[in-house]
């Protein structure tokens, strides 16, 4: 089992990683020095004097900033995570992504909502939604894959309906009927 991506995840993309504080301030104060420069040049060195000094306010400010930024990074990087089956942990989006082959969370026990207090139904987990998401691609094979089959048992109503027959002795037509 553990050969399915959200089982056995791939290091995450050095793209979604969060810079770290030394290099986000010293971009961002060299994008503030060169958007200085643009507009009022004279006050570059007088700027670039301030934010070399940790109890100046602008620098606590430019400090301050970064750290809104880094975790303004953590946020997007997280929801970008969410796209992606292999990194997926919000329910709703584990929805959507099985939604893509037609897959819906099963409910495993009705509950009840009109019992006091309310009993919640239960629902398939992320993991499991996510297993059988990536053996869909199996599920209409016609040679009958290992892993179709596996989709198959995990999936209640989505088996076809299968007729076998044998109009000879050296022929075998089996015939997929879906519902």
């Amino acid at each position: 089992m553990k050969r399915f991506p959200h089982l056995a995840r791939l290091p995450e993309p050095t793209l979604l990683s969060t810079p770290d504080f030394s290099s986000l301030y010293g971009s961002i104060k060299t994008e503030l020095l060169d958007a200085l420069q643009e507009i009022a040049p004279d006050d570059v060195s007088a700027v670039e004097e301030t934010l070399n000094n940790n109890a100046e306010i602008l620098t606590k400010f430019t400090q301050v900033f970064t750290v809104i930024l880094q975790n303004h990074y953590r946020r997007w990087n997280e929801n970008a995570k969410q796209m992606f089956g292999m990194y997926a942990t919000q329910d709703d989006m584990v929805d959507t992504i099985a939604a893509d082959m037609g897959l819906t969370r099963l409910v495993l026990e009705e509950g009840d909502l009109n019992a006091f207090p309310p009993v919640e139904p239960v629902m398939e987990s992320n993991e499991q939604l996510l297993t059988r998401y990536y053996l869909a691609m199996f599920a209409l094979a016609t040679t009958g894959t290992r892993n179709g089959y596996r989709f198959h048992a995990l999936t209640p109503g989505a088996s076809p309906d299968m007729e076998i027959q044998s109009p000879d002795e050296n022929t075998v037509v089996v015939t997929y009927r879906f519902k």
